[in-house]
């Protein structure tokens, strides 16, 4: 019974924040994944940071409805503009943002004065709170530090993708490790690569037998000259009889280049970015940037900004007479039409 009534915590294999308790997964390729890691590639921290920071720039505000008219709420809430007293605003949505890409889910604790008054909010580690069901069905909290269960009232939980009969979000890290594995495979390939030098990995063949001396003494001789990327395409010159043969694939042979391309393809699909947002050549055209531009607002940042709304907006309802009030990010900023078309319009 109790089984049922509560339930268990997924386990978590990353943490923003680097606390050092997540439990690391090597994918098919080799690599460890976790946010971490995830973040140490150029695309995956590209791709949070446009969507992050484009969100936690633009302007919010609460309003009210009334009489079918919406008009902004006067005096407005302090929180909204400022959640946490000792950071900015863009630094605490930025931060929700990286919680809700990265884990999948955004906890953030709400802190009342005797009033009932909001006073202060903090982003939490996503890794440090457990979510449990009390005897009635109402949603816990375990967060790790408090000493007791906290309400809904206490903690805004936001997740992202949520599979059916689960509470969590799916983490993007978690779900897609093998692609951000494959990615991470092909940047320490590419950083091996250049550190052991290019054309220059292979083997030293040499008539008759060397003793374990000499082979060394040729070894050493022979990548002090040349090994290194600062030390590549130098001539090598060999005397003794000795022939030098390559070993290694050229890149383009074994589409070494495609398939960094094809790395940071997969990202922009994770994320749901056009291509182009991170600085992919060829994938796209003069004509086609606004449209882009368009289907990244309505297809990637409105969902983010809608879930932080609604978990925001219901702070608000829960307070007499605000029942119809709400918040609200501006996207209109980031839907103006070219000259062109603005023109038409008008």
């Amino acid at each position: 019974m109790l089984n049922n009534l509560f339930e268990k915590r997924a386990i978590s294999f990353q943490t923003v924040w680097g606390s050092g308790d997540f439990i690391d997964t090597q994918s098919l390729s080799g690599t460890v994944v976790n946010n971490d890691t995830a973040l140490q590639l150029n695309a995956v921290f590209s791709a949070v940071s446009l969507i992050s920071d484009t969100v936690a720039t633009l302007p919010i505000d609460a309003y009210i409805r009334s009489q079918g008219a919406r008009r902004a709420l006067r005096p407005r809430p302090a929180w909204v503009t400022k959640p946490d007293i000792d950071s900015t605003k863009e630094a605490f949505y930025g931060s929700a943002i990286v919680s809700l890409l990265l884990d999948g889910n955004v906890f953030i604790r709400v802190f009342r004065n005797r009033r009932g008054e909001i006073v202060n909010m903090n982003v939490l580690n996503p890794t440090d709170v457990a979510i449990k069901r009390n005897g009635v069905g109402r949603v816990m909290f375990d967060v790790k530090g408090e000493d007791k269960l906290l309400n809904s009232e206490q903690i805004i939980f936001i997740p992202d993708v949520v599979m059916p009969g689960t509470m969590r979000g799916i983490s993007r890290v978690e779900a897609l490790k093998e692609n951000f594995g494959l990615a991470q495979a092909l940047e320490n390939y590419a950083s091996k690569f250049f550190g052991s030098g290019t054309h220059t990995s292979g083997v030293l063949e040499v008539p008759g037998n060397l003793t374990a001396e000499q082979a060394k003494a040729m070894q050493e001789a022979f990548d002090s000259r040349h090994k290194g990327w600062g030390r590549a395409h130098k001539t090598a010159i060999i005397t003794g009889g000795a022939a030098y043969k390559p070993t290694n694939v050229p890149n383009d042979q074994a589409q070494f280049l495609d398939s960094r391309r094809m790395a940071v393809e997969d990202v922009a699909r994770a994320f749901n970015i056009p291509p182009h947002l991170l600085g992919l050549p060829g994938t796209n055209t003069y004509a086609s940037v606004e449209q882009n531009n368009i289907a990244f607002v309505t297809h990637t940042l409105r969902p983010i900004a809608q879930k932080l709304e609604g978990a925001l907006t219901s702070l608000l309802s829960q307070e007499t007479g605000l029942e119809a009030a709400f918040v609200k990010f501006s996207l209109d900023g980031l839907l103006r039409a070219d000259i062109n078309s603005r023109t038409e319009a008008y």
